[in-house]
């Protein structure tokens, strides 16, 4: 766990250094914007229009473009990771929609505090993902049923996950 001074200072450490010396991204409060929207919408299969339009300060519009280069600037620098979708009623990959979880989740909730809502869920997906990336060659975010969360391939093998969460805590079983 991170204390409030803890995380404000690693995460403008991770912007100063990683972010804004490694990549051609200039604004670190449009990076803030970004991260804040992705932080309050963990998971969630995102339109990098939809973002532009919720992050637009005033009447000044944002591209798509520069904000699908703020998340491939985050991506880099490892502060999140983007995770494809895969179609289980096609078991292919999906080439829209993607889906963003952070790779310090705690550190994300200090920085930017729970999401407005299923905060309980969205980190149990988040840390789930982070678990199923180092158990497989591969991990989808799964669209098409509801029970599945997630579909990791290892090889020529896919497996279904979900997460269950209940009480304080979150378990990921196979379907």
């Amino acid at each position: 766990r991170y204390s409030e001074d803890a995380a404000r200072a690693r995460w403008n450490e991770i912007f100063l250094k990683d972010v804004l010396a490694n990549t051609h991204v200039m604004e670190v409060m449009m990076l803030n914007r970004v991260s804040c929207w992705l932080s309050d919408n963990l998971g969630e299969a995102i339109s990098l229009r939809i973002v532009a339009n919720a992050i637009s300060p005033g009447h000044r519009a944002i591209s798509p473009h520069t904000v699908g280069s703020y998340l491939d600037a985050l991506v880099h620098a490892n502060v999140v990771g983007k995770a494809l979708r895969w179609d289980t009623e096609e078991e292919t990959v999906l080439s829209t929609g993607y889906r963003y979880f952070f790779t310090d989740p705690d550190l994300r909730l200090a920085q930017f505090g729970p999401a407005p809502k299923d905060e309980k869920r969205r980190m149990a997906l988040n840390r789930a993902w982070l678990w199923l990336r180092h158990e497989a060659d591969e991990v989808y975010t799964a669209s098409g049923l509801p029970e599945v969360d997630f579909v990791t391939r290892n090889g020529n093998v896919h497996a279904y996950w979900h997460v269950d969460v209940d009480g304080d805590g979150a378990c990921v079983r196979l379907c």
